[in-house]
C-alpha cells in the first residue's frame, strides 16, 4: 500500500496549532487568555486587560484604518496597547525567531512552515466572508483548522492586447464568466488563427498570436493542467499522477504546442518575448509579470490590456500557479483582541482599503465583486488570479523540508518532453520515463 501523502502542514505538527475556545458566547464571558468572548447585544469583543499586541499592516492607509476601526470593535473602556507597523509580508523564520508580531500577513507555504505557532481563527468569524470561487486557494493549510485569511495575489496573467483585437476586427465587448473573448476563448480556435495568419498577416507588426515559450517552469505548469492534471492530486507523495489519464491528454496538448508555429519571425522563437511583444504591439495575448507597471504601458502606447483566465482545451480550465499571501495570529495571550484586530482588517472594509491603495491585487470572492469599489483592472485581474492554483505542499515523509513540488522545479519534465516532441519517446514511454525519474529522486532525498 501507499504512504499517504504528508503534507507540510502535517509533517509540522498541524494539529498542534494554537487552539482555543472560540466566540464563547455564554454569558458571563471572561476574556482570559483562553476563549475570544463576543457580546451579541453590543456586537462588540471583550478583550483581555492590559492586552498588547504587535501588528504589521501592508500600508499606511491600511493601519490608519486599523488604529481608527478598532475602537468601534471592543468593548467601551477597554484597556489595551497596539504596535501598529507598515511591514506587508514577512518570512516564517523572522516571525518566529527574530519579529516581535502577533498579527502580520505571510506567503501561504511560509505559513506552512510555523503552522504549530498559530492562533486558530474562529469559524464563526471565517464564514463571515464568503469563499466563492477561492475556497481551493487555502484549501490544504486550512483543512484541520483554520489559521490563514488569504488576502493577496502574486504571479503571471494572461492577458490580451484589447485594443489591437477590436482593430483586427474581434468582438472584444462579448466576453465570457471569465473575461475570455467568447471567439477565442480556447488553444485550438488561437491555434487555428495562428495557422491562418501564417498564410496572410493583417498586420506587418505582429510577431506571434501568442508568444508561446518553455523556458520557465513556473510559467509552464498551467499547459500540464491542459488535460485535467495537477500534481500531486490525490495527495499522494509517492505519485504525483504521470501514469494518469489526465497527464497523458496534457501531454497530447503540450506536443500540439510545440507543433504549432507560433511566431511568424522565426528569429524570436527561443526568446522569453511575453512583456516585450505586449508592449510593441506584436501579439494579441501574452504572459503578463505584475512587475511590469501596465497600467503606465497602457496609457503610453495608447493600448488597453485585459486580463483574464487561461483559454480553455477541450472544456478543462487550464490552471497556472499563484503566490497567495494571508493574514495569521500568531500564538500569544490576547485571543480576543487578536481576534478584534483580524475582524477589522478582513471585513470588506477593510479590502476596500487596499483597494484604494491601489498597489495589491487582492483575494476576492466572486459574489463579494459587487459589494466593493474597483476598477476594471482590479476587477480583471482579481478574477483572472482565482483561477489559478497554488504550488502543490506535499512534503517527503522522512524530511518534510523538501516538497514534492522541488522534482518539478529541477527541470526534468521538460527534457522529456523535448524527447517526446522529438519523437525520441513515445508518450506513453514518456509517461514511464518520468515516473522512474521521480521514483528515483523520492528515494535518494527521503533519507
Amino acid at each position: 500500500m501507499k504512504k499517504k501523502t504528508i503534507l507540510i502542514i502535517v509533517a509540522l505538527a498541524l494539529v498542534g496549532a494554537f487552539a482555543i475556545t472560540l466566540y464563547n458566547k455564554q454569558k458571563p464571558c471572561t476574556p482570559n487568555g483562553k476563549v475570544v468572548c463576543f457580546d451579541d447585544e453590543s456586537e462588540r469583543y471583550l478583550v483581555e486587560d492590559d492586552a498588547e499586541l504587535t501588528i504589521y499592516v501592508k500600508s499606511a492607509a491600511q493601519k490608519a484604518y486599523l488604529l481608527r476601526e478598532i475602537k468601534n470593535v471592543v468593548a467601551e473602556a477597554s484597556q489595551f496597547t497596539l504596535q501598529v507597523k507598515v511591514n506587508p509580508q514577512i518570512k516564517a523564520w523572522d516571525a518566529v525567531h527574530e519579529l516581535d508580531v502577533d498579527v502580520f500577513y505571510i506567503q501561504q507555504a511560509e505559513a506552512a512552515m510555523m503552522i504549530d505557532h498559530l492562533m486558530v481563527v474562529d469559524e464563526n468569524f471565517v464564514n463571515d466572508r464568503s469563499s466563492l470561487g477561492i475556497y481551493h486557494l487555502s484549501e490544504t493549510i486550512n483543512q484541520v483548522k483554520h489559521v490563514f485569511l488569504p488576502t493577496t495575489y502574486e504571479g503571471l496573467l494572461f492577458m490580451y492586447n484589447k485594443t489591437l483585437l477590436e482593430q483586427l476586427g474581434f468582438d472584444v465587448e462579448r466576453v465570457d464568466e471569465k473575461n475570455r473573448l467568447v471567439e477565442l476563448n480556447n488553444w485550438q480556435a488561437i491555434m487555428d488563427l495562428t495557422d491562418a495568419w501564417h498564410q496572410e498577416k493583417p498586420l506587418k507588426k505582429l510577431n506571434s498570436i501568442f508568444p508561446f515559450n518553455v523556458r520557465e517552469p513556473w510559467q509552464f505548469y498551467p499547459f500540464l493542467t491542459a488535460g485535467g492534471w495537477q500534481m500531486f492530486a490525490d495527495d499522494d507523495i509517492e505519485d504525483p499522477g504521470f501514469l494518469s489519464l489526465d497527464f497523458f491528454n496534457s501531454l497530447v496538448f503540450v506536443d500540439q504546442l510545440f507543433s504549432t508555429d507560433w511566431y511568424f519571425n522565426r528569429s524570436l522563437e527561443q526568446t522569453w518575448n511575453y512583456e516585450n511583444a505586449l508592449i510593441n504591439n506584436e501579439t494579441l495575448f501574452s504572459l503578463a509579470s505584475m512587475w511590469v507597471d501596465w497600467d503606465a504601458i497602457s496609457e503610453l502606447k495608447n493600448q488597453e490590456y485585459s486580463y483574464s483566465a487561461f483559454p480553455d482545451y477541450e472544456s478543462n480550465n487550464l490552471t497556472p500557479l499563484v503566490k497567495v499571501d494571508g493574514l495569521v495570529i500568531k500564538a500569544n495571550p490576547y485571543p480576543s483582541l487578536s481576534h478584534a484586530v483580524v475582524s477589522v482588517l478582513h471585513k470588506l472594509e477593510g479590502v476596500q482599503v487596499l483597494l484604494d491603495d491601489g498597489e495589491f491585487n487582492l483575494v476576492i470572492a466572486h459574489d463579494e465583486f459587487e459589494q466593493l469599489t474597483m476598477d476594471d483592472k482590479q476587477y480583471e485581474k482579481s478574477l483572472a488570479y482565482s483561477y489559478s492554483v497554488i504550488e502543490p505542499l506535499v512534503a517527503l515523509a522522512n524530511n518534510p523540508h523538501i516538497l514534492g513540488w522541488d522534482f518539478y522545479l529541477q527541470g526534468n519534465l521538460f527534457d522529456v518532453i523535448q524527447q517526446i516532441h522529438s519523437e525520441e519517446l513515445t508518450i506513453e514511454q514518456g509517461q514511464a520515463q518520468l515516473v522512474e525519474l521521480y521514483d528515483a529522486w523520492y528515494h535518494q532525498n527521503n533519507q
